[in-house]
């Protein structure tokens, strides 16, 4: 014989200290919420003014952070700006370092690292490695 409980209910003490209960949870969740958020302004990224900085300031910058965003105004009075790399390992897997140029306040060609869209086709289907590149001081 199998006795069966049915409309069970907790009594009126029971459910106001299920709700303390939760109502911990939710602090302590905003809480550790709160100190990952503040962990985030460490990874920011700097961003250059490259017209106004040397070269070898911009791939010091490079070197010293592995990225940064560089900035400058085209001729035709139009920001550009893009993220460049110290090395194409730094590069998010379905992309490659390429060599690009910025102009720099003591140059109008600074080379610098870009990360392009691998576009190259593999026909034998095996992984054809890349060359590495890489800002050195």
């Amino acid at each position: 014989m199998t006795t069966r409980i049915s409309n069970f209910s907790r009594p009126s003490s029971a459910r106001k200290g299920r709700a303390g209960i939760t109502s911990l949870t939710i602090a302590a969740s905003l809480v550790i919420g709160t100190s990952l958020l503040a962990v985030g302004p460490a990874a920011a990224i700097s961003r250059v003014e490259t017209t106004k900085t040397d070269c070898a300031a911009i791939r010091g910058v490079l070197v010293r952070e592995g990225a940064a965003i560089l900035r400058y105004t085209s001729k035709k009075g139009l920001p550009i700006y893009d993220r460049y790399v110290s090395s194409s390992l730094s590069c998010p897997s379905f992309e490659v370092g390429v060599w690009a140029s910025v102009p720099a306040r003591d140059t109008n060609s600074c080379r610098v690292i870009a990360c392009r869209a691998d576009t190259h086709d593999s026909d034998d289907g095996f992984f054809n490695s890349r060359p590495l590149l890489r800002i050195t001081q």
